[in-house]
């Protein structure tokens, strides 16, 4: 298992955005507690680009940052690396961090891998469905590339047999994974599946408080290799209502099922991006005009368009 302790994923363009959405999001959840009283529990690595977002946007005050394996663990307990002083760092496994989430009050909890989903991945989720709060939030980054090489093995599904137990359903097999985003879709019902079966085995309480997992995030983007995020709330069925007033549905990017939401980022300059702002959020004709003008393609107009308000602006200079 491996968290991102090398890469500055700050300035990764469909990361970034990601980040960004999902900090929309989580600002929702004011209708199940004061946002700021959130414990967030993530994997920061060196730069904690995520930490700095969510504690700037929503102002978290207790914040832990799970590195393991132990990468350069004297850089990260030098207080220089860390944006914020709420932050602490803890050299732990997920499931051996769960003494530090709390099952008394909601947390949002982001699992932010390298690795393809596998049998230790999938036991973490499970045992922080089981004890997180209602009201909590938990999330899956994981990888969804399968290479040329493994998509033509024989051995392709008895090796993921392997990695995963019983835990593969019984219906897959290599013509299911030969698509681009299949093996994202494996994933998403693999990590899924994990918290719906960790949530029934806390049920048996009474009529309405059994908790229930209310996805809102299927997320495909590409920095490099495929990635998946997939997550949601975890609340009581009693508190439904509750989940309504939220809103969510209203973010464009919200989904609930198996259709991913598709982190395109599109070849967009800075000049041509100014141009392009003037005629947005609601003017596809205008935007269409503008974009042929200056010579944007139509896709990456329509692409900007999507996420305008979420893309970053990388810049260089001397902090």
């Amino acid at each position: 298992m491996a968290f991102r302790p090398i890469l500055d994923y700050s300035i990764r363009p469909a990361k970034n955005i990601e980040r960004k959405m999902i900090a929309e999001a989580l600002a929702r959840l004011r209708h199940f507690e004061r946002v700021e009283s959130y414990q967030y529990v993530g994997m920061g690595g060196l730069y904690f680009s995520d930490f700095k977002l969510f504690h700037r946007e929503l102002n978290f005050s207790s914040m832990i940052s799970l590195e393991w394996p132990a990468n350069e663990p004297d850089r990260l307990r030098f207080d220089c690396n860390k944006p914020f002083r709420p932050i602490e760092v803890r050299f732990s496994e997920p499931a051996a961090a769960l003494k530090l989430i709390s099952s008394e009050s909601p947390v949002i909890v982001w699992l932010d891998y390298e690795d393809p989903v596998h049998d230790t991945i999938l036991a973490d989720i499970a045992a922080i469905a089981f004890q997180v709060a209602s009201g909590s939030v938990l999330i899956a980054t994981v990888n969804a590339q399968l290479s040329p090489e493994q998509l033509r093995s024989d051995e392709l599904i008895p090796r993921l047999r392997e990695d995963l137990g019983d835990r593969l359903p019984p219906d897959i097999d290599r013509n299911k994974l030969r698509g681009d985003w299949d093996f994202a879709g494996l994933s998403r019902r693999l990590i899924n599946s994990e918290i719906e079966r960790a949530l029934a085995d806390r049920s048996g309480g009474p009529a309405g408080s059994e908790l229930k997992f209310h996805q809102l995030f299927n997320f495909h983007y590409r920095d490099g290799d495929r990635m998946l995020t997939v997550g949601g709330l975890i609340h009581r069925q009693s508190q439904q209502p509750t989940v309504g007033a939220c809103d969510f549905d209203t973010l464009g990017f919200v989904r609930h099922g198996e259709e991913p939401y598709q982190i395109e980022v599109p070849r967009i300059t800075p000049a041509e991006r100014t141009r392009l702002n003037a005629a947005l959020p609601k003017f596809e004709e205008e935007l269409a005009v503008v974009a042929s003008s200056i010579g944007v393609p139509a896709v990456d107009a329509e692409r900007y368009a999507k996420i305008y308000r979420y893309f970053p602006s990388f810049g260089e200079g001397d902090l």
